[in-house]
């Protein structure tokens, strides 16, 4: 079969014409320009395309991947995926601008008043006033959260409970005088530097003999994020990420082809996937993933060894790397996206993993406890918590508890709750973190390089045990 080219992808592309975008084109890429946003398809050396759709009211990036060319059938295929997806955002790409007061009175006015200075400069932003004691149930919903000067005391509680969002107080100045304009150019000054911030530092592996790829799923409000990086004797040579809706095996290939072409060398492949993961075999029916075993998968298409390991395993197993700790730790994560948490269990340096792959799948355990699916669904977010932290306390006792929940941060509030029941002398440390993939990368690094060693040691002891064929003549 010949292979599909650049020159008849492009060729195709410029054929698919839709009112709702204008194409625009020149040597290196396409793009699809919709107003609210646009996307491109840039064109690579050794036949990568990347695809990406960028927002225009926020600047971020919605959807983003990469593949090598090679099948039309799949190339078109992801190409329709990301028109649908910039099809889909029309109606769904307004940025949205919660403000707050003790009553939302005096706010109120003003949103009206940025509202109409917003329509006048032609940006799709949408104005809302909620007064305090709602805020941290509708701020969610809100991509930027602005406090009127008499609570901005709050602000640093507000941050905690919306770490991913824009939030700030209103300059009193501007607030005495309604300057819409002024408040609009602060609120995209603001966007900007968000959108510039430096990465978090990556935590150090120590030099070892390894190639690996490491792969990491991360559920999000805006879908699924890919995060890849290739290891080379523990040093990163290559860093990325990709953002699809959903997860599925083929965009999982595209990233392992992708760097398989750059870095032929690889010795293993870690995938760190959320789901219930044990001898290879993924269970995530919320996905379509009913116990497949992944590294099988994998092994039939590529010449490399793969290795799967849940989301907080990974995850559990990174932070212990990065904090040196010898101690009972456990991972408690929550996605965005979701309601109930998974959990990472480390005693020592073991990770504790359980019969399957079970320990720390506490899904069956609320669906136990709340039996009505409407009642479990609408289950405040403190209330999953704090099930989740005395089932693991009171079965565990670990030394620390690490939390990721971007919808949840009050730390204080949680520990009030579980010192009602549990004895402070038996009250682990409680610790909030933001960070999915700083951990999981490097933690996946480790279970591959735990085991590589293990086979070399399976390796070793095979060859002890041969039966010597030259004693026996």
């Amino acid at each position: 079969m010949t292979a599909y080219s650049q020159e008849e992808f492009r060729e195709w592309i410029l054929e698919q014409k839709n009112d709702l975008y204008e194409i625009k084109e020149d040597d290196h890429q396409i793009i699809l320009d919709a107003g609210y946003a646009a996307a491109s398809i840039v064109f690579h050396d050794m036949n990568i395309i990347e695809l990406i759709i960028q927002n225009a009211a926020d600047g971020l990036n919605r959807f983003y991947l990469h593949f090598q060319l090679n099948e039309k059938d799949h190339a078109q295929s992801l190409f329709k995926e990301m028109q649908n997806t910039l099809i889909g955002l029309e109606g769904h790409h307004t940025l949205n601008v919660m403000l707050s007061c003790s009553s939302a009175l005096t706010t109120s006015f003003f949103a009206e008043n940025l509202q109409q200075a917003a329509d006048s400069m032609g940006l799709d932003y949408h104005f809302e006033a909620v007064s305090y004691n709602r805020l941290y149930e509708k701020g969610s919903e809100a991509d930027v959260i602005l406090l009127a000067p008499q609570i901005g005391f709050e602000l640093e509680k507000v941050k905690e409970a919306f770490h991913h969002r824009v939030v700030l107080v209103i300059p009193a100045k501007i607030f005495a005088q309604y300057n819409a304009y002024e408040m609009i150019a602060e609120i995209r000054n603001q966007i900007s530097e968000r959108s510039s911030e430096t990465k978090e530092h990556n935590i150090e592996i120590t030099a070892n003999d390894a190639v690996i790829l490491v792969v990491a799923v991360i559920n999000r409000r805006d879908g699924k994020r890919y995060g890849y990086r290739v290891y080379d004797h523990g040093e990163i040579v290559m860093d990325g990420e990709v953002i699809k809706p959903n997860m599925t095996l083929q965009d999982l290939e595209d990233i392992i082809t992708t760097c398989y072409v750059r870095y032929s060398n690889i010795d293993i492949v870690g995938l760190a996937l959320p789901g219930t993961a044990a001898y290879g075999e993924l269970d995530y029916p919320e996905l379509g993933f009913h116990h497949i075993n992944i590294e099988e998968y994998f092994a039939e298409r590529f010449p490399m060894r793969f290795y799967l390991v849940n989301d907080t395993n990974a995850a559990v197993a990174g932070y212990h790397i990065d904090h040196q700790e010898d101690i009972f730790t456990a991972f408690l994560y929550i996605p965005d996206n979701m309601l109930i948490p998974g959990v990472g269990i480390m005693q020592r340096k073991d990770i504790i993993k359980g019969k399957n792959g079970f320990a720390g799948e506490v899904g069956s355990y609320f669906r136990y406890l709340y039996p009505d699916e409407s009642k479990l669904n609408n289950l405040p977010l403190k209330t999953v918590l704090t099930d989740t932290l005395m089932a693991i306390i009171c079965v565990f006792a670990p030394d620390k508890v690490v939390i990721n929940c971007r919808q949840y941060p009050f730390v204080e509030d949680l520990k009030a709750e579980l010192e009602k029941y549990i004895d402070r002398a038996f009250m682990p440390e409680i610790e909030i973190t933001w960070h999915m993939k700083h951990y999981m990368m490097p933690g996946m690094v480790i279970q591959c390089l735990d085991y590589l060693n293990h086979e070399k040691v399976k390796r070793r002891l095979r060859e002890m045990h041969k039966p010597d064929k030259q004693n026996k003549r």
